[in-house]
């Protein structure tokens, strides 16, 4: 019970790091559209 808490927690933070590096790569990739 305990390790899939640890484990849904793990993905979670995982999840959240790879959508902000997603988020950041678009921008970057706008930016250089846009220049």
């Amino acid at each position: 019970m305990t390790t899939m808490v640890i484990g849904s927690s793990i993905f979670q933070s995982f999840m959240e790091i790879a959508i902000s590096m997603w988020q950041s790569l678009w921008e970057f990739s706008m930016g250089l559209k846009l220049c």
